[in-house]
């Protein structure tokens, strides 16, 4: 059922875009995946690699408009669809979660920009593709930032 489709996911380096990543691959997907550290991504993209999978991986930060849109680009570039997208880029902000009142707003401004701002930059960019192809799927994975702090 996933054989052949492009899948798009951000945010692979580690934990559930990782985990969905591989899964893809096992099923023979082709892959077009992102993450902001180069060094991660190159990791895991010959661990997908490795079941066969075709993968483009580009090093980019997708709350930045003009890199969500060369990761758009260069994956239709490749592949010529994008079947699914799924946002999973996310980050907790500090550890250990500091209580509101003392939490730097720096920090949340990061959380902001990378779990709400990075699925609405690749998403927008992704939806043409997707509506002249007639169908396509976008998932969006949310973060546990709001549960983290301890009692």
């Amino acid at each position: 059922m996933i054989k052949n489709k492009v899948v798009m996911i951000t945010g692979v380096t580690q934990g559930l875009g990782k985990a969905l990543m591989l899964r893809f691959a096992k099923g023979g997907a082709k892959l077009a995946v992102c993450a902001r550290r180069e060094k991660e991504l190159e990791v895991v993209k010959k661990e997908a690699e490795s079941y066969g999978a075709v993968v483009l991986a580009i090093t980019a930060d997708v709350s930045v408009p003009r890199e969500a849109e060369k990761f758009v680009a260069q994956t239709l570039e490749t592949f010529g669809q994008i079947d699914v997208l799924i946002n999973n880029a996310s980050i907790l902000g500090p550890s250990p979660m500091p209580l509101l009142m003392d939490y730097p707003e720096e920090d949340f401004a990061e959380v902001i920009k990378v779990n709400s701002i990075s699925p609405f930059m690749i998403t927008r960019r992704v939806l043409p593709a997707m509506l002249i192809q007639g169908e396509g799927s976008v998932i969006n994975v949310t973060s546990e930032a709001g549960h983290s702090r301890k009692k």
